[in-house]
């Protein structure tokens, strides 16, 4: 899938430029904004369902302290521009729906590729909102950057995420094992997404 693409501007500079332009789009339910600190409030609530927790690819905090860490850590990765890390927040509610992540594709980051990747509350399950986060997520990316193409992953246990990515548009390349912390290897589906059927499939459904 590698291609012969004109230079691009920094990984970081990418990364800006999404958290920037991430508050203008959003969804009919769903805003978008950087993650923050006190964000962990809600995602320790959320590890406390064991469902959640089942396809982390960390440990289930024991302890609040444990999270506040990990979401500080990520909080700062955040603002050195390693990574663009999204809050998704009901519109109506103001209440956290869930974390949007994009950073350069371990495999193709050098042609420019993102993947993407997220977790929804479970307050939020059942209701259409991981693909509703997923369609904000991947416009934000394809219109905010020039990335040719986007990757997911997801464990082969979780159907409803490789579902919804399909449902998308996005093509299953591969089977892999995904390293976890302090547990065995997960087994994984890898998926891609090319802009030109993205644009496509826009283009579609605007005429409809």
């Amino acid at each position: 899938m590698s291609a012969v693409l004109m230079p691009r501007p920094a990984a970081a500079q990418r990364l800006a430029r999404l958290v920037d332009r991430a508050p203008r789009h959003r969804s009919r339910r769903i805003k978008l904004r950087p993650l923050a600190v006190d964000d962990a409030e809600p995602l320790w609530q959320a590890t406390r369902n064991p469902a959640f927790n089942a396809f982390l690819t960390w440990p289930q905090p024991a302890q609040r302290s444990e999270l506040d860490e990990r979401v500080s850590r990520m909080v700062a990765q955040a603002r050195a521009r390693h990574v663009c890390l999204l809050s998704a927040v009901d519109i109506a509610s103001e209440r956290w729906v869930g974390l949007y992540r994009i950073e350069p594709d371990p495999v193709w980051g050098g042609d420019g590729w993102f993947e993407l990747g997220m977790w929804v509350h479970p307050d939020f399950w059942g209701g259409g909102y991981a693909g509703e986060l997923h369609a904000t997520g991947t416009a934000l990316a394809f219109q905010e950057s020039d990335a040719p193409g986007l990757a997911a992953r997801t464990a082969v246990a979780n159907p409803k995420g490789w579902k919804t990515l399909e449902h998308m548009g996005f093509k299953r390349t591969a089977e892999y094992e995904e390293p976890s912390e302090g547990g065995p290897p997960i087994p994984a589906l890898a998926y891609c997404l090319l802009r030109g059927d993205w644009e496509q499939a826009m283009a579609v459904a605007a005429a409809a």
